[in-house]
């Protein structure tokens, strides 16, 4: 348990995640959180206690009224945490403007009253519902509960707008190192063996089984297996990079132009490696497909989706081949970013009219 006093001494902007952070911690008097280290911290403030949450690279990416344990966030991921923190901290104190706090968060049982009652010991369960839906129930005792629904949208569960979102995520994709990008090796047995010295992991498929996350493998001695990385083979490896770019190495360049919802671009440099944990990292998970091919050239399209908060980051991939060295060690990308899924027509999950149920946490 940590103790602050009432004087603000870390307003430095690059501290933080997000603007509205910022401006809570100055609201509640929170100093030298540029001091705390990477993880969970609980501050008691006015007899609350207040969950604030620095991530490796020393960014506060959250602060709230803590009704979740800390471990969740690691063991079962999900967006509802912060949001749902922050948003009893912000009817608790109402120091905030922020538009995204309350916009389309609906009680089905109980009321705030009963919100405030609840603490990271109380039995909740998650359901969502058409993926367009959270619906979070409480369980106070054997007769009251509390419900809420609000709808999976990366906007309200980021409490933030788009641009500033789009600025983050670029500003964080460039700052970002992979911890470990080292190649991976794994056994041959359970892959299957499609030509000459390459097999495949199959994975899944986003729409069509053409974008998939397959994974590809050439042998490394009589038993073991690598990610295929070869100038042969600029399909699969290609392909690798876009899937499994954190587990190839750091042999591999990204040029990625950002198209931004202001019709704006902005340009970075970087590993693949970090790009694709990076991504990983933030809940998304990449797809790709190959959409034409030549004797220099492949063009194709990166998904990274992410079903938790209800959006697609959408790149073209194009790599020349007479650029490269040995393996694939530069591509190129125009990235579109946050497009919700629900406006990408051809790229939905099968409906399903019963809801599904993620967890129960006791």
């Amino acid at each position: 348990m940590i103790c602050m006093g009432a004087t603000m001494c870390c307003a430095q902007t690059n501290l933080f995640q997000a603007k509205y952070l910022e401006s809570t911690a100055q609201a509640l008097g929170f100093d030298r959180l540029d001091t705390i280290s990477a993880g969970s911290h609980v501050i008691k403030h006015n007899d609350a206690d207040i969950i604030v949450v620095k991530n490796k690279e020393n960014t506060i990416t959250h602060i709230g009224k803590k009704i979740f344990a800390p471990t969740l966030r690691e063991e079962h991921p999900s967006p509802i945490y912060n949001y749902l923190e922050f948003a009893l901290l912000d009817h608790l104190y109402h120091f905030t403007e922020n538009p995204f706090v309350y916009k389309d968060l609906k009680f089905i049982k109980g009321g705030w009253s009963d919100f405030c009652m609840i603490n990271d010991s109380t039995a909740f369960g998650i359901e969502t519902h058409q993926n367009k839906l959270y619906v979070v129930k409480w369980y106070l005792n054997d007769s009251k509960t509390v419900e809420v629904m609000f709808p999976i949208n990366y906007e309200r569960l980021s409490l933030v707008n788009r641009k500033e979102l789009e600025q983050n995520i670029i500003r964080d994709a460039k700052k970002f190192v992979c911890e470990n990008n080292d190649t991976l090796k794994r056994e041959q047995s359970g892959l299957k063996h499609i030509d000459a010295d390459v097999w495949v992991e199959e994975g899944k498929y986003y729409h069509s089984p053409e974008i998939n996350d397959n994974k590809y493998f050439t042998s490394y001695d009589s038993l073991t297996a690598i990610p295929v990385n070869s100038k042969d083979r600029p399909v699969e490896s290609v392909g690798n990079w876009c899937v499994m770019g954190d587990m190839m190495g750091n042999d591999c360049v990204v040029d990625v132009k950002f198209v931004k919802y202001d019709y704006t671009q902005e340009s970075i440099s970087i590993p693949m490696s970090n790009f694709i944990a990076y991504m990983k990292k933030e809940g998304c998970t990449p797809y790709w497909g190959v959409e034409a091919r030549s004797d220099n050239k492949i063009e194709g399209a990166l998904f990274l989706n992410n079903k938790d908060k209800g959006f697609v980051h959408v790149l073209k991939i194009d790599v020349n081949l007479d650029e490269q060295e040995n393996g694939i060690s530069k591509i190129n990308a125009i990235a579109y970013l946050l497009s919700p899924t629900t406006n990408i027509k051809d790229l939905h999950y099968k409906y399903n009219p019963k809801p599904k149920k993620l967890e129960i946490v006791k």
